[in-house]
């Protein structure tokens, strides 16, 4: 076969995963009432379906990426796919709601290993000539999960049961497992170091898992309570506690000098910033058609697919551009397009066209397009050839943090302006006063907008990019 068409073929066995991981990172929200009533449990309790993959997935990334480095990226991706299909079929069976925990504990272990070499596993096959191309494709794998997943949640709910988000993923999963075998490069044969960091490895899952555990319970509880606090404290013991680790470690797990990198780590700083901008979209958007316009859910969807949508098919487009002009210049161009469509947001009222939301979220889809598929590319060629896996299981584990950031930022700027224009605490959005909400995403999108040229400055500081490899 020719070897173009083999390398392609491989993106399409890594996008296949791509996509059934983030579509099951979406569907499963929708199922939550549902499986609240089958499995007679409170509401809030079933948050922790989600919490319990969050938590388990971001805690393993950089472990998984670690794997990838020392016994083979595609081996690793190839486990990690077995045991996500595992995982979906043991969901996929109602026990009790123990045992779903339990089935999402091994569908996180099956996501960490995939999410955490798929970059890795693009950077090594794909030449520098397409690299950028190939990192735009799979920002639209990424988008479709996101995009099919409420759509085909709804639909698959409305004629099953809840079980049916989980057996979805039997066929894809299968097809990608088979394709993977197929076409995914083949690793030499190694074995783990017998000075492999094992406990780096159980210091980072737990550092890690309890700041995901701190900021999604901070959300729900408040920062300020002891419990959420504790949760802080723990965190920063347990990172510490690693950092001091890796320095005394001869084969760390986490190289901390891949962060002296200036290219590496300001591209992370920016990728971050970009995460948290569009996750004040995604929760502040949703209120504004609602409850503000009157909108019906499903017209609001349609609203918001349309950032996604324009945003996976920039992405190829952009990494292309990328490959073949100056990188640097296309993300300054795709953060100039997030400013500007942050600052039109500030214009949102009761009146707004919908062509002005349209041409607003079209840009941010375009500006966000181009700035991802170009930033990870750069992430990508950064960095040495054996630490690849690394460093895509860094990106993506950051990539989680800013979308919770984002979350909470979002949240707080809308409530604490809610709360100085009503004169006391507000925590829900007032119907009989409009005016305050509109406040509040005012100044929400004031805050995006300076992440944004926070992230200009971070991209125009960094060193001129050198010819990738």
């Amino acid at each position: 076969m020719n070897q173009t068409k083999h390398i392609w073929l491989a993106l399409v066995a890594i996008g296949l995963f791509t996509i059934m991981g983030n579509l099951d990172s979406s569907i499963v929200n929708i199922a939550l009432p549902i499986l609240a009533h089958d499995f007679h449990v409170p509401t809030s309790t079933t948050a922790y379906i989600v919490i319990i993959y969050m938590v388990v997935m971001s805690g393993l990334l950089i472990i998984g990426g670690r794997l990838g480095d020392t016994l083979g990226k595609s081996r690793v991706f190839m486990f990690g796919m077995i045991t996500f299909t595992i995982g979906s079929l043991l969901a996929s069976i109602p026990v009790s709601f123990n045992y779903l925990l339990v089935a999402r504990v091994v569908q996180a272990i099956g996501s960490a290993a995939t999410m955490a070499n798929s970059y890795g596993l693009i950077a090594q096959i794909f030449p520098p000539e397409t690299r950028g191309q190939a990192i735009g494709y799979n920002t639209l794998f990424i988008s479709a999960g996101f995009i099919a997943g409420p759509a085909l949640g709804g639909l698959l709910l409305q004629h099953w049961m809840w079980n049916s988000i989980f057996m979805i993923n039997l066929p894809i999963g299968v097809i990608a497992i088979i394709m993977g075998i197929r076409y995914l490069p083949r690793d030499p044969k190694k074995q783990l170091p017998t000075h492999f960091d094992w406990l780096g490895a159980l210091l980072l899952f737990l550092g890690i898992a309890a700041v995901i555990l701190w900021l999604e319970t901070g959300q729900s509880r408040g920062f300020s309570q002891p419990f959420v606090l504790g949760l802080l404290v723990v965190s920063v013991v347990l990172l510490v506690w690693f950092s001091w680790q890796e320095h005394h470690h001869t084969d760390p797990m986490l190289d901390l000098s891949l962060f002296s990198n200036q290219r590496f780590t300001l591209s992370l700083l920016a990728m971050v910033l970009v995460m948290m901008v569009n996750s004040f979209f995604d929760i502040v958007f949703p209120f504004y058609l609602q409850n503000l316009l009157k909108w019906s859910v499903g017209a609001a969807g349609l609203m918001m697919i349309a950032f996604p949508v324009v945003m996976a098919f920039t992405a190829p487009f952009g990494g292309s551009l990328g490959d073949r002009f100056n990188r640097k210049s296309i993300i300054i161009i795709g953060a100039c397009l997030l400013l500007v469509a942050q600052l039109m947001y500030t214009t949102f009222g009761a009146t707004t066209a919908i062509v002005w939301m349209l041409v607003a979220t079209a840009i941010n889809g375009i500006g966000t397009g181009l700035f991802v598929s170009n930033n990870t590319t750069l992430i990508m060629t950064a960095i040495p050839q054996p630490q690849l896996g690394v460093a895509g299981a860094v990106q993506s584990l950051l990539t989680n943090i800013g979308q919770v950031l984002g979350v909470v930022l979002a949240n707080l700027s809308l409530y604490l302006t809610m709360s100085v224009k009503a004169g006391h605490h507000v925590t829900t959005i007032s119907a009989k006063h409009p005016d305050w909400f509109v406040a509040g995403m005012h100044i929400a999108f004031v805050v995006t907008a300076i992440l944004m040229i926070l992230t200009l400055l971070l991209v125009m500081s960094r060193r001129q990019d050198k010819q990738p490899r």
